[in-house]
């Protein structure tokens, strides 16, 4: 029920937005939860800052461009391929 929403939201958990697992990743842009598998496959999210919901009621500030946490460089949102970003 309701009790277990708010402990769920509590926790920092959410639904994802386009299939509805629970999740506790959240997109800042969007301001939505995402689960992992919706970030990888969902178009909407590939330039996406996603972090902890947690995170984002503390701070809802972020970094745009996107930069990538590996090598610091702002990824390029004209770019075609966002792959290259896990490469």
């Amino acid at each position: 029920g309701e009790g277990v929403f708010l402990a769920a939201k509590a926790a920092g958990m959410g639904r994802c937005g386009s299939c509805r697992k629970q999740t506790q990743f959240f997109c800042y842009v969007h301001q939505t939860f995402v689960c992992t598998e919706c970030v990888v496959t969902a178009p909407l999210h590939q330039w996406c800052v996603i972090g902890s919901y947690r995170k984002w009621v503390q701070d809802s500030n972020y970094q745009w461009p996107p930069r990538c946490p590996v090598c610091r460089v702002d990824f390029d949102q004209d770019d075609p391929d966002p792959s290259y970003a896990v490469r």
